[in-house]
């Protein structure tokens, strides 16, 4: 299992594959652990006792800084870097982020909030050592959303400087109120956008109503509401109409994984968006009630893309897409928390790695909806103006 999620793709996961791959019966999986659920939560726990000797190893390099303040660019170097070794570490980085898609089971809840608690308390603690400590949870949500991304590996030179320009807009941010630039971020930007539209067009994506009915399924429902004949009824078409468009169901989530980011990402009246102005309290307030009621469709569906799409050649295209592209419902909503100041992108990102964080970090259920609430408002009120 622990393998599987290391180095394969979700589309890979079967009862037969595993027990294939571990030279066993399928009964195995029942007899042993009761059933393919059970087994994730019993490698999840098994991975948490590792993951928390690595923090611990982590902490003692940085242990000399003393806790005094250090210059932002050393306070984002460590902050990026953390991040990168986390994701060197792929056994238990994908354990970790295989844990928050777990089925909400007790034993998985259980499980869950191990994790989180584990990753929340060694954020605080490099916040302590860095002279942030009161920005711990900010820090905390940040490396889970930017971690989450980071997963998505392309080229590792140029993946490690946009981490590192992330993490020192995000500091840049927290220490002065300064906005740093993003012009590693715009550059890689660059080819990818235009390899993206061409993928498109390579690739005959058809934006037709099945594929907007898909996405918007994919949206609603994650990928297991992704079916052919969910699709159907939502385009209010034929099972058959729809197995001919798409021939397979590989076919049918890629349409409803490029739909849904292009949606998302590329398209839309950017400029009645942007006319929309809401003062800077009520739109954290309004962050905040998305993320806690779990009602925010775009996390949900970077979410559900990112999930898709790791350890997937075919998806390699759309993984290094989803790093980079732009954010213009992010862009919008972060400038009306500065009260109209114009966010660079590198800071937009920064800011939707602290939402993506937060919501995957209250996400158990197991705190109290008040918790909760305190806990994303904290993470989220320096990027407040008031």
């Amino acid at each position: 299992m622990i393998e599987h999620w290391r180095d394969s793709p979700d589309s890979a996961l079967s009862v037969r594959s595993l027990t294939a791959s571990a030279g066993t019966a399928a009964s195995a999986i029942g007899y042993h652990f009761g059933g393919l659920e059970q087994l994730f939560v019993a490698a999840s726990r098994r991975m948490l006792a590792p993951a928390k000797l690595w923090m611990e190893r982590v902490l003692r390099d940085i242990l000399p800084l003393g806790g005094r303040p250090v210059p932002i660019q050393v306070s984002a170097s460590i902050i990026a870097v953390t991040i990168d070794q986390w994701i060197g570490e792929r056994s238990l980085a994908m354990a970790w982020r295989r844990t928050k898609s777990l089925s909400p089971t007790p034993d998985a809840l259980v499980v869950q909030l191990a994790w989180d608690e584990a990753w929340i308390d060694f954020w605080a603690r490099i916040g302590e050592c860095l002279g942030m400590t009161v920005h711990a949870r900010t820090l905390a949500a940040f490396a889970d959303g930017e971690a989450c991304r980071h997963l998505l590996s392309w080229k590792p030179v140029l993946d490690k400087c946009l981490l590192q320009e992330t993490a020192l807009a995000l500091t840049s941010w927290l220490d002065t109120n300064r906005i740093a630039g993003d012009s590693c971020r715009m550059a890689y930007r660059a080819g990818l956008t235009s390899d993206f539209a061409k993928l498109n067009d390579d690739r005959e994506i058809q934006f037709s109503l099945f594929g907007n009915a898909a996405a918007d399924l994919l949206a609603r429902k994650g990928r297991s509401g992704v079916t052919f004949r969910a699709v159907a009824m939502e385009a209010n078409s034929t099972l058959g109409a729809v197995s001919h468009h798409f021939g397979n169901k590989s076919n049918l989530l890629r349409e409803a994984l490029y739909r849904l980011y292009e949606r998302e990402t590329m398209t839309g009246d950017r400029g009645a968006l942007f006319k929309r102005e809401i003062p800077p309290s009520i739109m954290l307030d309004q962050i905040i009630t998305g993320i806690v009621t779990d009602n925010h469709p775009i996390l949900a569906a970077y979410d559900e893309i990112e999930l898709a799409i790791y350890n997937d050649p075919d998806f390699i295209d759309l993984g290094t897409a989803a790093r980079c592209l732009d954010d213009p419902s992010g862009t919008w909503a972060l400038k009306n928390l500065l009260g109209g100041q114009q966010p660079s992108q590198s800071l937009v990102a920064a800011f939707s790695s602290v939402c993506r964080g937060a919501g995957h970090l209250i996400a158990t259920g197991a705190r109290h909806a008040d918790n909760s609430d305190a806990f994303v408002r904290s993470a989220l009120s320096p990027f407040c103006v008031n």
